[in-house]
């Protein structure tokens, strides 16, 4: 999955069942401003260990029609966009 936001792109591989949340945090926390969480199932999210962080998008990876690999968006911000592989 290819994820862009702000000029910048990152490039994730999700299975069935994963998660992926991006967030934007104060660039004091990261030099891009950004916090990639990927996460499988039977995990806990995540999260940034900083004040302020903004939720831009959160989808997950799920199974589809004839168990053909589906993306579930849940959240994503004005300015995200993401196209699956």
């Amino acid at each position: 999955m290819r994820i862009t936001y702000n000029k910048q792109e990152v490039n994730v591989v999700l299975g069935t069942g994963d998660s992926v949340a991006l967030y934007g945090v104060p660039s004091a926390y990261s030099e891009d401003g950004l916090f990639l969480a990927v996460w499988g199932s039977a995990e806990l999210e995540p999260l940034p260990a900083c004040d302020g962080a903004a939720p831009l998008l959160r989808v997950s990876m799920i199974e589809g029609v004839a168990g053909v690999p589906v993306v579930a968006e849940h959240f994503k911000a004005k300015g995200v966009e993401y196209a699956a592989n």
